[in-house]
């Protein structure tokens, strides 16, 4: 069979292609399913925001918890995906532990009082919390 056997001619004279018309149908789908996931998060969000309306310390939670979003999305942009893909050459524990000894180590830290200038070892602390929660999603 060649491709000119796959090929109808319309009344009005044009030539079409049955499979032309199957790939434009599959991915008008695939842009419909992605609108449809577009249009859950943004429900999500609006939920988030109601609910951050509602509560008496809302938006301060809100506004903590987007600081720390964007230190973890900044951070690893800068680190690559170090924390949750370590690339163990020198150090051979995997994600979970990794995070675990990093978290110790802020602990430490905030124990015994001895920060870096510019580091915040409570964000730190918390974003590892967050890095570590995520690293049992992909362990489980």
């Amino acid at each position: 069979m060649t491709d000119d056997d796959n090929v109808r001619r319309l009344p009005t004279g044009k030539n079409i292609d049955p499979n032309y018309w199957k790939q434009q149908s599959e991915d008008v789908w695939r842009e419909i399913v992605e609108a449809e996931k577009k249009i859950e998060q943004l429900e999500d969000q609006i939920d988030v925001v109601e609910l951050a309306a509602k509560a008496p310390s809302g938006p301060a939670i809100s506004e903590a918890c987007d600081e720390i979003k964007r230190l973890l999305l900044e951070k690893n942009i800068a680190y690559g995906n170090s924390a949750l893909s370590p690339i163990q050459i020198f150090a051979k524990a995997g994600a979970q532990e990794g995070i675990a000894n990093r978290i110790d180590d802020k602990l430490n830290r905030i124990k015994n009082s001895q920060s870096y200038p510019g580091d915040n070892d409570l964000d730190d602390l918390i974003g590892y919390l967050i890095l570590y929660k995520i690293s049992n999603k992909f362990d489980n």
